[in-house]
């Protein structure tokens, strides 16, 4: 199958990623021999489409591999299941969000995370729309893609406190648990608002710091009569 007819119905952007997602299928085959890599990049690119053209739900393993030319068992010695395609995708767009939090200028951690995730989403909107499209219709992906952003929520914090070895660890673990939840919120309500995620996420990102002052203000009112006791 030509590449013009694989890229139909699809976001460039999404092939583009699938391509660069194929270190980590080859990795967990454990070889990174030039024939593994062309095959996990065809499944892989075979599957994008296929999810963008039919549904996420109304594909199958068997389907992405006859698609290739493949067998089932193919596929599976480069992807555990369909939605591995996905979270490896979305592994690559998360190790750049730690890159830009270790390599950030700012002087604190809430501004630094701001500021990363406002040029990561101006990055990747393309790709992380394309994806939201994808998995808006599958449980199954959403529950996948849930658990891959705890993975990276961890990340992020360690990430943060790297950058500020000063900061309390645990802060930082909440503050990049908080993002992730400010990201699934902004993708939300730009879904259900007609409006740009990105524009959105940006929106909520610039709210957290107010949204955390007043937690914490908050939480100093209800410790205040238990102290008098």
């Amino acid at each position: 199958m030509s590449s013009t007819t694989q890229a139909e119905g699809v976001h460039p952007a999404l092939l583009q990623a699938a391509e660069r997602a194929v270190p980590s299928s080859t990795a967990r085959r454990g070889t990174f021999i030039r024939d593994t890599r062309t095959v996990a990049s065809r499944l892989g690119e075979s599957a994008i489409r296929l999810f963008a053209e039919r549904g996420f739900a109304n594909v199958t393993v068997a389907d992405i591999a006859a698609d290739d030319g493949v067998t089932s068992r193919t596929f599976h010695r480069y992807f555990s299941n369909k939605e591995v395609v996905v979270t490896d995708i979305l592994d690559v767009t998360s190790q750049r969000l730690v890159e830009l939090i270790r390599t950030t200028g700012q002087p604190e951690m809430l501004s630094a995370l701001q500021e990363a995730v406002a040029t990561w989403r101006e990055e990747y909107e393309d790709l992380l729309d394309s994806i939201s499209k994808i998995a808006r219709e599958s449980n199954d992906l959403m529950a996948a893609m849930l658990l891959n952003s705890a993975l990276w929520e961890n990340r992020v914090g360690q990430a943060l406190h790297t950058r500020y070895p000063e900061s309390d660890p645990v802060d930082a673990r909440i503050l990049g648990a908080v993002m992730m939840g400010v990201l699934r919120v902004a993708t939300a309500e730009a879904t259900e608002n007609g409006r740009s995620a990105r524009d959105e996420t940006n929106r909520l990102m610039k709210w957290l710091g107010p949204l955390l002052a007043i937690g914490h203000s908050v939480g100093k009112q209800r410790t205040r009569p238990a102290a008098r006791r």
